[in-house]
C-alpha cells in the first residue's frame, strides 16, 4: 500500500504517474532530485520523448545538470524572473561545456 512508502518511493510513482500520459505541460519540481541514477537517466529520457512530441516541460531545480537539459533556464528570485538564458537543444557530448557556461552565467547572477 501506498501509505507505506518513503517520500522518495512516493515522488517516483507520482512522476512515473505524471509522465506516463500524453500532457499538453509537465511540471517537474525538484521531482528527480530523489533518484538514483538510473532512474534520473530514465526520466530525462523519457522527458525528451514526450518534449519532442510537443510537451511544454517545466522544470524547477537547483540542479545546474539537470536544468542545462532545457532550452531556457529562468533565474527567478523572490518570485520575479531577473534573467535568463537561452540554450541550443541539449546534446549529451557537449554536457560539460554547456555546465561550465550555465554555471559562469549563474555565478554572474550571485547565485
Amino acid at each position: 500500500p501506498v501509505k507505506t512508502y518513503s517520500s522518495g518511493m512516493f515522488v517516483r510513482l507520482a512522476f512515473a504517474l505524471a509522465i506516463n500520459v500524453d500532457p499538453e505541460i509537465l511540471i517537474v519540481d525538484e521531482a528527480l532530485s530523489v533518484g538514483d541514477v538510473f532512474f534520473q537517466s530514465k526520466c530525462y529520457r523519457r522527458m525528451e520523448e514526450i518534449r519532442q512530441k510537443g510537451t511544454t516541460i517545466l522544470m524547477v531545480t537547483h540542479d545546474v545538470k539537470a536544468a542545462i537539459r532545457g532550452d531556457r533556464i529562468l533565474y527567478l528570485e523572490d518570485g520575479k524572473i531577473l534573467d535568463e538564458m537561452p540554450l541550443p537543444p541539449f546534446d549529451a557530448q557537449i554536457a560539460k561545456e554547456r555546465e561550465e557556461t550555465v554555471s559562469t552565467w549563474l555565478r554572474s547572477l550571485s547565485w
